[in-house]
């Protein structure tokens, strides 16, 4: 039973809208992974600090925001989905930065699933320049 209806109603209508909008919640899944494996990185190589991660945070907030101001335009796009290409967007320059922490880290990251995020990234137009897939620190 929850004691806070609008608080209950508000989680249960954006959890709902998540599992419709499947980037989306591609988007979140990937800031999740961003985020823990930035942090790994960053106490790899003895460089946690809180300003960076705290901008890291705004510019995510920032980008959920930009997806929810999508979705809020969708009506008035000819039900264009805005959001879902927004969200796309964002989840390739999120899914790069996963791939250059985990190379970071050490991980063998198959060059076949680094080719595939640079260039989708290449071929959306007004995203960032992408020269090269992340190289694996040896």
């Amino acid at each position: 039973m929850c004691h806070l209806p609008l608080v209950c109603s508000l989680v249960e209508n954006t959890v709902h809208w998540f599992q419709i909008n499947m980037f989306a919640s591609l988007l979140v899944h990937l800031m999740i992974a961003d985020v823990l494996t930035g942090l790994l990185r960053a106490w790899q190589e003895r460089a946690l600090v809180s300003c960076v991660a705290g901008a890291g945070m705004r510019r995510k907030a920032t980008m959920l925001i930009m997806v929810l101001v999508g979705q809020a335009l969708e009506p008035y796009m000819q039900h264009m989905p805005f959001s879902q290409v927004i969200a796309a967007g964002f989840a390739v320059s999120e899914g790069i930065s996963v791939i250059e922490n985990a190379a970071a880290l050490g991980v063998p990251v198959p060059p076949i699933l680094r080719q595939v995020f640079v260039d989708i990234a290449q071929s959306v137009p007004g995203s960032p320049a992408v020269d090269e897939a992340p190289k694996d620190k040896a």
